[in-house]
């Protein structure tokens, strides 16, 4: 991580791509863990996971039927049946039984095939007779039966770092013999929503309620991550001082989050207390829209601080842009890249633009994408249509590039 600024700034000469570089330079990775694979959905695999046992264990039968050896019914016919004794049954957990000559033991699916016998008739196809089995044609070796190890063997990669640990998963590292898997620790947030407009219900027509806390906390539980969103802060410099030294001292965080107070109004003062408290500002504004004002810091102890603007729909991007852009560095995941798609509109050089869209496929190769209205950063019921963002920038050289994301992201 790095000890000192990269780009601090209080206007917005950082790009959006300096920014994620920015971000990505100063954030650490998390740390890893040992769980029960049980309890293992969701989380992110640290190391490649070998099995530790062959699966099947052992050769077992596929289907309920006959358990025989193939070269007893080799001369089986419909005129003249190979007819084999029937011993007692073997159900899946017992002992195995012992082959004898001319001999067939009634098997259930999941038994482990017995010695000696290497196939298998169904149920559905057998012809029994008192005690007796009946076989009318020849069984080739292995019909029916399920060979050790052909889902996995000892030493296979069952899966690989950075892969998320699915339903499935679950069920094959524990069949392959792993109960327990490396992780990565996946970062918790805390956010303190700012401002003394603000209030968390609806009470008092004359303040605001606080949307962008509980929308910014829900949009990262969306992506996979948890956190704690805090009732909010007023814009008094004391209080908010001391709000601010609670929401540092508090521990089991480790992203830091607040809304509102980084513009250029006199009591946008979240910097200011931010260097108060020993953080160091590696950018304040981002050459975009929504979302300029934008404060991205390391704390005095190396946590990642983000300042999202007040506005909704800029607070949202910078959620969703930056604060999961850290998260996915944190868990060595990498950069997130975008569908291409071609520019729509214009922007200035050096400006990125996110715009709220509606995508939708119509059939295997035709897509459309709606610029929806309302684009303006305080507008949030466009949301409601939206479901992605075009992202298109500029260079100075006036080249543009377009990129597509869905509008909430995910981490796992």
């Amino acid at each position: 991580m790095n000890a000192s600024p990269l780009s601090c700034t209080k206007s917005a000469k950082t790009s959006f791509g300096e920014a994620l570089s920015i971000i990505a330079d100063n954030c650490a990775p998390m740390p890893h863990r040992r769980i029960k694979v049980r309890d293992a959905l969701g989380e992110i695999v640290a190391r490649h996971v070998t099995a530790r046992s062959d699966f099947p264990r052992f050769d077992t039968a596929a289907m309920d039927g006959f358990a025989v050896k193939s070269a007893d019914c080799t001369e089986a016919s419909a005129t003249a049946p190979v007819v084999l004794k029937l011993l007692p049954p073997a159900h899946a957990g017992t002992s195995h039984a012992v082959y004898a000559t001319d001999t067939a033991l009634p098997i259930s699916t999941g038994t482990p095939a017995p010695s000696g016998y290497d196939s298998l008739l169904v149920k559905e196809r057998a012809r029994v007779f008192l005690d007796t089995l009946h076989v009318t044609n020849p069984i080739e070796r292995g019909r029916n039966i399920r060979l050790r190890g052909e889902d996995g063997s000892v030493g296979d990669t069952i899966v690989k770092a950075d892969d998320v640990i699915r339903p499935a998963t679950i069920g094959a590292l524990l069949s392959l013999g792993v109960e327990e898997v490396e992780t990565k620790q996946k970062p918790r947030f805390i956010i303190l929503p700012t401002g003394d407009e603000l209030q968390d219900d609806c009470s008092a027509s004359a303040r605001v309620y606080d949307s962008n806390g509980p929308m910014i906390a829900a949009s990262l539980r969306h992506a996979g991550i948890e956190g704690r969103l805090l009732p909010p802060a007023p814009d008094d410099e004391d209080l908010l001082r001391n709000s601010i030294a609670d929401l540092i001292a508090i521990e089991n965080a480790d992203i830091v989050m607040t809304t509102g107070g980084v513009s250029a109004g006199t009591r946008d003062i979240i910097p200011r207390l931010i260097e108060e408290q020993g953080g160091i500002i590696h950018f304040h504004g981002v050459a975009m829209r929504p979302g300029k004002p934008v404060l991205f810091a390391t704390l005095a102890d190396g946590r990642p601080f983000f300042g999202l603007p007040g506005n909704p729909v800029a607070s949202l991007v910078g959620s969703r842009f930056f604060v999961q852009h850290a998260v996915r560095t944190m868990l060595g995941l990498g950069r997130e890249i975008g569908e291409h798609a071609e520019p729509i509109g214009s922007v200035r050089p050096g400006i990125t633009n996110f715009l709220k869209i509606l995508r939708e496929t119509h059939g295997a190769n035709a897509t459309t994408i709606e610029i929806l209205p309302g684009q303006q950063s305080h507008r949030l019921r466009p949301l409601l249509m939206a479901n992605a963002w075009m992202c298109t920038s500029a260079d100075l050289s006036g080249q543009v590039t377009s990129e597509i994301f869905d509008l909430y992201g995910s981490i796992v």
